[in-house]
């Protein structure tokens, strides 16, 4: 995780290693969450693939909380799942983009932005295989 801290541009470190330690635990505590294989992709496809949205369609209360601390501009979410935290990003002045392994969250994210009349990049990456482009994103 440092390593994507020293790739993105400002001086809100901490608060961006606060908000990804806290994404990336909740995404650890789920089962068996590794990133990267075939398998992953398909139980994320089948858990996403569900009617409805399986966290809602609310932004974590640590990032509701904390948004005016954040610097506004360009951000990337890592392993949106179905976007509920990308869009409100979106919907604070964010151009976004966010990824996941997951065909079917990254539809959902789409979704899900529209309705809220934003607009956000979603796309389909392997977390174990994408690289994060230098200097590309403020959060």
């Amino acid at each position: 995780m440092a390593s994507i801290i020293n790739d993105i541009n400002g001086s809100f470190g901490l608060v961006l290693g606060l908000v990804l330690a806290i994404l990336f635990l909740g995404l650890a505590l789920h089962e068996n969450n590794a990133c990267g294989s075939e398998d992953d992709r398909e139980r994320w496809d089948e858990r996403y693939g569900r009617e409805g949205y399986i966290y809602g369609k609310e932004p974590l209360d640590f990032l509701k909380d904390n948004i005016d601390l954040l610097p506004r501009g360009k951000a990337l979410v890592l392993a949106m799942g179905e976007g509920r935290n990308a869009v409100f990003l979106a919907e604070n002045g964010f151009d976004v983009e966010g990824c996941d392994i997951s065909a079917a969250a990254v539809e959902k994210a789409k979704k899900l932005a529209a309705k809220n009349d934003v607009s956000i990049k979603a796309f389909e990456a392997d977390l174990e295989d994408y690289t994060l482009a230098r200097e590309r994103y403020d959060l």
